[in-house]
C-alpha cells in the first residue's frame, strides 16, 4: 500500500491509500490545504489542530447541505425530454426541407 505525504498548514503527515489513488489522495489534500490556509488567514488563533477541526466541520455542513439537496433532486419528466427533443427534430426537418426545395429551384 503505498504511502503518501501531504501537507497542511505547517504539518506533514504520512497516510496510506489504495494503489493508483496517490495523485488523487494529493489533490484532495492541496484542497483542504487551500481551506486550511484561508480560514487560518481569517481567523485569529495560533492553534492548527482548531484550525484542521473548524475546516473539517465546514466540509461537513457542506457536504451535508449536497445531501439534503440530492434527497429533493427530482430528475426531469422524460415525456417534457421527448417533446423538446420531437419539437427540435422537427424544426431541423423543417430547415433541411426548405434548403431542399431551394436546392430544387436553383
Amino acid at each position: 500500500m503505498p504511502i503518501v505525504d501531504i501537507n497542511l498548514g505547517s504539518r506533514t503527515f504520512q497516510l496510506a491509500c489504495g494503489e493508483g489513488q496517490e495523485s488523487h489522495l494529493k489533490s484532495l489534500a492541496k484542497d483542504l490545504d487551500k481551506r486550511v490556509q484561508e480560514l487560518a488567514g481569517s481567523i485569529q488563533t495560533n492553534s492548527e489542530t482548531l484550525i484542521l477541526v473548524m475546516a473539517a466541520l465546514m466540509l461537513q455542513d457542506e457536504l451535508n447541505e449536497l445531501q439534503e439537496q440530492a434527497k429533493s433532486f427530482e430528475p426531469p419528466d422524460t415525456h417534457d425530454v421527448d417533446v423538446a427533443v420531437a419539437e427540435t427534430l422537427e424544426t431541423v426537418a423543417e430547415y433541411v426541407e426548405a434548403i431542399a426545395e431551394r436546392v430544387k429551384k436553383a
